[in-house]
């Protein structure tokens, strides 16, 4: 028998170990339930927040301070609300969110050029391109 065999041996009969154990055990459950809480995070909650940047074009130029403001959508997992504002004006959309990607689908607007976009996060930095009619604009901004 190895002297780490002997040292786990002299553990297990050990009555202070023996008692420390029973107490851990105790907290076993609360200890998993916080577990699964904290990785039980929906896809929307991590993108939702206040994001300020620039917005960079290829054919209109930039930057073009821009603030972003995602909400999650009640009851849902993967949809947000977004908000551009950028200049005095704003535009909403939706989005889904699924792992750490932004999907803003195709839509037919008057009132904005966009017409859909893709985004991520990393850490607090957000970034999304928008593919307009006439080509994309990429928003850069942090929390």
């Amino acid at each position: 028998m190895n002297d780490f065999s002997k040292f786990l041996l002299f553990l297990l009969h050990y009555q202070p170990f023996k008692t420390f154990i029973m107490k851990m055990f105790k907290f076993l459950p609360f200890i998993l339930l916080l577990t699964f809480i904290s990785c039980n995070k929906e896809d929307n909650e991590k993108f939702v927040g206040t994001y300020t940047g620039d917005v960079n074009c290829a054919t209109e130029g930039g930057p073009f301070p821009t603030t972003i403001t995602i909400s999650a959508v009640s009851n849902t997992s993967d949809q947000v609300n977004i908000r551009l504002e950028s200049d005095g004006d704003s535009s909403d959309f939706t989005g889904t969110v699924v792992d750490d990607v932004l999907t803003i689908p195709e839509e037919d607007r008057d009132d904005i050029d966009i017409v859909s976009g893709t985004g991520s996060l990393k850490d607090k930095s957000l970034t999304i391109v928008f593919t307009l009619i006439d080509g994309t604009c990429t928003f850069v901004g942090s929390r």
